[in-house]
């Protein structure tokens, strides 16, 4: 399973999201916000990030730029 990333503010979204990804055989992890966002990619090393742009606290410009500070090659 490819591990997946997702960094989404709206609870429902990410649940639909991850459920449909999963179907496809994705290992989906999620946050909620930008900076826990980030944690989760320092500790989870996904394969590839998909994330929301306008979130409270860190939005995703923010952390975009702080996970290609550790890591240029993930696809975003």
């Amino acid at each position: 399973m490819i591990p997946i990333l997702l960094i989404e503010d709206q609870v429902e979204l990410c649940q639909i999201l991850k459920d449909t990804l999963s179907l496809y055989g994705f290992d989906v992890s999620y946050a909620h916000n930008g900076d826990d966002g980030y944690k989760k990619f320092t500790s989870l090393e996904p394969r590839i990030v998909i994330i929301d742009i306008m979130m409270p606290g860190s939005d995703g410009f923010s952390a975009v730029k702080r996970i290609r500070a550790d890591n240029k090659e993930v696809p975003i």
